[in-house]
């Protein structure tokens, strides 16, 4: 087998890993998530924070040191309480049993 076709093979290989992942990725978002979507959190990333926001999108993903971590993000609160323009974000960790 020449070396191109080992490199491809590789490729696909990694191309169904991602896809397992993204598929398992998914399922934890809808049963494991701290929070769900319109629900309202405190912001801790560096704008805005301590400030409340209404959840639009979460994810998971590692950080720099290799530990999962949820990513929430979402308008940042009006002093009346409706979804401004601005995003904020919140970041937790993944809980493991270890």
């Amino acid at each position: 087998m020449k070396m191109i076709e080992r490199i491809m093979l590789l490729d696909k290989s990694i191309a169904e890993l991602e896809a397992k992942q993204k598929a398992l990725i998914e399922e934890m978002i809808a049963t494991e998530s701290p929070h769900k979507i319109d629900d309202i959190v405190e912001v801790n990333g560096y704008a805005f924070e301590g400030q409340r926001m209404k959840v639009v999108k979460i994810g998971v993903g590692k950080d720099f040191s290799g530990r999962y971590k949820w990513s929430f993000i979402g308008n940042v609160l009006k002093k009346d309480g409706t979804p401004g323009l601005y995003e904020g974000v919140r970041s937790e960790l993944v809980k493991t049993e270890e």
